[in-house]
């Protein structure tokens, strides 16, 4: 009976562990940075210049807005950004410190004012961290997160699982009491 049980335990386990494989391959590892870009009275700018440059690496990537001034940059790797936006006739639009984590979408609209290219305005708020682009729930932990979260003596996965938002306890759901 006690090596039935560990035989039915074990394939819960595995079949878990299989489920939370293929769920995996839904996390992304990179951020996207979208906006709109539009004048002093709210109309889209299109064909302005949005330059995006990761500040740890200095790569710049460079797109133009659509015709209705939204721009949209994916693929980037987490870590700080400055985001640069240039169209003939206006002021440049310039916001450093913009952080973007795992999945994150972060949404940097800009309002260009009317003047020359050597006029900068240059916005120092930080990005918003509520994000709007999808429902997605997810969590980035940090090494110093891991290293100082009291494990109850288990060093696993799944009691790191417990941290993210609208997880109940993973290892006794999925374990049992005992295992």
């Amino acid at each position: 009976m006690n090596a039935l049980l560990r035989s039915i335990r074990s394939l819960t386990l595995l079949l878990f562990l299989m489920v939370m494989a293929r769920a995996s391959f839904g996390q992304g590892i990179t951020g996207s940075i979208t906006g709109t870009v539009t004048d002093s009275s709210g109309a889209p700018i299109a064909g302005a210049t949005v330059a995006i440059r990761q500040v740890g690496t200095d790569a710049t990537r460079t797109i133009p807005t659509s015709d209705v001034g939204s721009y949209r940059i994916t693929q980037l790797a987490p870590g700080g950004y400055s985001i640069r936006i240039d169209k003939d006739g206006f002021k440049t639009f310039q916001q450093d410190n913009v952080t973007l984590a795992i999945d994150q979408v972060a949404e940097i609209d800009a309002k260009l004012d009317i003047g020359s290219q050597q006029q900068t305005v240059n916005v120092t708020g930080e990005s918003p961290v509520i994000q709007t682009e999808n429902s997605s729930v997810g969590l980035v932990v940090d090494s110093a997160t891991i290293q100082n979260t009291p494990l109850n003596g288990h060093l696993s996965i799944l009691g790191l699982l417990n941290l993210v938002p609208g997880v109940q306890d993973v290892a006794n759901e999925f374990l049992g009491p005992g295992f």
